[in-house]
């Protein structure tokens, strides 16, 4: 586009000063301005089109194009000079079609060429009125027709499909970018909220699950006539108490905004693992967590459906799978992140595989999160469930 406009300007130009020599036939000031003006014209036009250098050619239009609209100015009317609008031109294209900081000097000059041209005035040096009644008509008319071509060049191109584009798209990157804004504050505003239910909510529910837990201990030890329906019924009391109580942690912890990542993730599903295994005689294992799992972000109900499969496939082996080791993997890729619960028990036949309903309720936790879970189990060689996170760009 620029590139179209240099060539307009510059054949505008040619033909402007090609006039200015017929109708200054006779003077000899002119014909030598207009000439120098028409060979520079030229030269700079031969240049774009065979070294397409743009730049180059915008700084000649404005640096010597300000210089000959002086001269031309003051030979031709000063102040009253139609020239005077070209100094217009110059500031109005390269403010909008080159370069800002050449605007600016171009608008410096413009206006120290005014101002001396009134000092000119007003000190009697040179009386621009009576030098104006010199000027030929169709000076004035070729100037100015010339002008108008030239606003109309720069109008044409500045609502050209490419340029009006060129500002949408600006203005929806302004946009965007306010959005932007506003989705981190309200992000922002949604961390301090998840924090605060955290906090609320483990000193309400929490705590006083905790309490209640504790009180059912206290029941169970003064229950000194050691009724067995009594004592059945608090060792189930206590059990929903605690079951409750580890839901209820498992929710803390995946509100927490600080949480929303599978590093962490994994260190809380590793700790969960050492104190679940640690009062039986089970190895539990895990491999040591890559802090690029910090990039991986998750949500709270990732998170917490993450730690449902996990704490199912855990429990399970701890119950069925008479293993003594257990160990918790990650595989971390582009693509995804594999989380990896193998033991090595008595596993069961492949084909008996939709019967167990654990399984089944894990891939529906798995689907939930648009996530895979796989099992891999032969008998007497232990089972291997892998829960394959998927990495989009939106997590």
């Amino acid at each position: 586009m620029k590139a179209k406009i240099a060539i307009a300007s510059l054949v505008n130009l040619i033909v402007l000063n090609f006039l200015d020599l017929i109708v200054f036939s006779g003077q000899s000031n002119y014909i030598i301005l207009s000439s120098v003006n028409l060979l520079v014209w030229l030269f700079t036009l031969v240049i774009l089109f065979k070294t397409n250098q743009i730049n180059i050619t915008y700084k000649i239009l404005t640096i010597y194009g300000s210089i000959s609209t002086s001269f031309h100015a003051l030979l031709g009317g000063g102040l009253y000079s139609s020239y005077i609008m070209w100094f217009l031109i110059i500031c109005l294209g390269m403010s909008i079609f080159f370069n800002r900081s050449f605007s600016i000097l171009a608008s410096i000059y413009s206006m120290l060429s005014v101002s001396f041209f009134f000092y000119l005035q007003v000190s009697g040096k040179i009386d621009f009125k009576e030098e104006l009644k010199s000027i030929p008509v169709l000076y004035d008319y070729f100037n100015l027709m010339s002008v108008l071509v030239m606003l109309a060049i720069a109008l044409y191109f500045f609502f050209t499909k490419e340029n009006v584009d060129l500002l949408w798209k600006k203005q929806k990157e302004n946009q965007i970018g306010e959005l932007e804004q506003l989705l981190e504050q309200r992000n922002l505003e949604i961390k301090k909220m998840r924090n605060e239910m955290a906090t609320e909510f483990h000193d309400e529910m929490g705590n006083k699950l905790a309490l209640i837990s504790t009180y059912i201990n206290v029941l169970q030890v003064q229950n000194y006539d050691g009724s067995p329906k009594l004592k059945d019924y608090l060792e189930k009391i206590n059990a929903n108490a605690k079951s409750v109580y580890e839901g209820t942690r498992d929710f803390i912890w995946t509100i927490e905004a600080e949480h929303a990542n599978f590093y962490e993730l994994g260190v809380y599903l590793r700790d969960f693992g050492e104190r679940l295994f640690l009062p039986v005689d089970v190895d539990f294992m895990t491999q040591s967590l890559s802090p690029d799992l910090k990039k991986v972000k998750t949500t709270f109900i990732e998170n917490h459906q993450i730690i449902l499969i996990v704490k199912e496939a855990m429990t399970n082996a701890l119950k069925h799978s008479r293993t003594k080791k257990i160990e918790l993997m990650f595989q971390y890729t582009n693509d995804y992140v594999a989380l990896h619960i193998k033991d090595y028990g008595v596993g069961f036949e492949p084909e008996h595989l939709n019967r167990v309903f654990g399984i089944n309720n894990m891939k529906k936790r798995a689907e939930k999160i648009f996530s895979e879970l796989d099992v891999l189990t032969e008998p007497n060689k232990g089972v291997e469930i892998i829960l394959k996170y998927k990495i989009t760009p939106n997590r």
